[in-house]
């Protein structure tokens, strides 16, 4: 809203009507570790090796963008990001997992389980749907033949992990995820399009500004997911920096808003190892970072000492302003003594990016492009002629309350549905 024309807003759940983008980040676009802790949590020991042999594997015979990836097999690793199909991934879980079999008295479970893995065919008939989620059912155990009987192999998966993924592929709140578009995944590992067309779209030169705007994500993943959007563009141009689309020829600054949620000097989640790595390493391969908080004492030292300039407003906490302070040479800390006595809108600038330091006012966005961070109308304003240039606030009688239009929005998740809003409401 503020940059109009100059950004891209993406978003789960995007009104296009307005110009928003859909947010989509390919499940397969995550490392394993990612991957593996986004859609089913925590896993060790045996069932991740087998989760990430199966992953090998389909990675291998995948086909982005519909084309066969052209990568000698030993080249491609659990982390290579390549597609794959999660619906897949899923079923023959499961099939491992819930399978019923036969084990002759000369054989072992874990030789049948190995059998059963290296044919890739279910040991009994079955029924199914992977990309409608339908469980396989299995034939009942025959006890006659005198042989050994087991139902699952078990012990390679808990069924757990199982049915988180099964919860999280169902969930359309996880869609963005695991159903990305044109980036969703065929049983076969094609997919419409590559990650070329995702880079262009998030990083691409048409327009400088790009918003993701993740209020639509479950805070359960947010953290995970704050990470792997910074790895995927971090690694990308990383890997990229001598190209023409590379971070050292078109440098990218990558801003966090309200960086104190969760990079705190006690975080240890992905969005926070990921912030460290671009501030410690970032600016040598052209990837700047900007944190934007109004607690600075609460965002990792480590990272604010990395910061090249500090752009500070009014802070009238003490131990805000010396985390600011302790960021800055020592004969420049007596400056910031002025700190709790700023207008609004007015910055001490200080840094690499000016050559000497600077208190300024910021100019504001014009009207229509300002975030809506205004003060709740405690006590509304009058006109020159003195009556009430707005209703409400609280000197104001309630009146022809309606909380319906309220309801709608909450379950829309969109601040403007249910009819006209107070921004927009005609004029009595």
């Amino acid at each position: 809203m503020a940059f109009g024309k100059l950004a891209r807003v993406f978003r789960v759940g995007a009104n296009t009507a307005t110009g928003e983008r859909e947010l989509h980040v390919p499940f397969w676009a995550l490392t394993s570790e990612e991957f593996i802790a986004l859609s089913m949590g925590s896993v060790t020991g045996t069932p991740l090796t087998l989760i990430q042999e199966m992953l090998v594997a389909s990675k291998r015979a995948s086909k982005p963008g519909g084309v066969a990836q052209g990568l000698a097999d030993i080249s491609v690793t659990v982390d290579t990001p390549l597609p794959f199909s999660v619906f897949k991934l899923w079923y023959d879980l499961y099939s491992i997992q819930c399978a019923t079999h036969n084990v002759s008295k000369n054989q072992n479970q874990t030789e049948a389980t190995r059998t059963y893995r290296q044919s890739g065919t279910p040991p009994v008939d079955m029924i199914g749907d992977a990309d409608k989620l339908e469980r396989p059912r299995f034939q009942p155990l025959d006890k006659s033949t005198g042989d050994k009987v087991y139902e699952g192999f078990h012990g390679q998966l808990p069924r757990t992990h199982l049915d988180v993924l099964e919860s999280k592929l169902r969930d359309p709140r996880m869609q963005f995820l695991f159903s990305p578009g044109d980036w969703s995944v065929a049983k076969d590992g094609t997919t419409k399009a590559d990650l070329d067309a995702l880079l262009e779209a998030w990083v691409g030169a048409d327009i400088p500004i790009s918003v993701f705007d993740l209020s639509g994500v479950p805070v359960a993943v947010l953290d995970d997911l704050i990470g792997a959007v910074l790895r995927i563009l971090y690694d990308a141009l990383f890997w990229g920096r001598f190209k023409q689309e590379g971070a050292r020829e078109r440098p990218l600054l990558v801003v966090l808003e309200e960086a104190h949620t969760y990079l705190g000097p006690l975080a240890k989640g992905r969005a926070a190892m990921a912030a460290r790595r671009i501030a410690k390493e970032g600016r040598k391969y052209g990837v700047g970072l900007m944190l934007v908080s109004q607690r600075p004492a609460e965002i990792d030292s480590t990272i604010l000492a990395q910061c090249g300039t500090i752009v500070a407003l009014r802070l009238t906490n003490d131990t805000d302003r010396n985390q600011v302070t302790s960021c800055s040479s020592d004969n420049l800390k007596g400056l910031f003594s002025m700190l709790p006595i700023l207008r609004t809108g007015e910055a001490l600038i200080v840094g690499e990016s000016v050559n000497m330091p600077i208190r300024a006012m910021i100019d504001q966005p014009p009207e229509g492009k300002r975030p809506q961070s205004d003060d709740p109308m405690a006590v509304v304003p009058k006109g020159p002629d003195g009556k009430r240039i707005k209703t409400g606030g609280w000197t104001e009688p309630i009146q022809n309350e309606n909380y319906k239009p309220l309801i709608e929005a909450w379950r829309k998740q969109d601040p403007k549905a249910g009819g006209p809003t107070v921004a927009n409401k005609p004029k009595s």
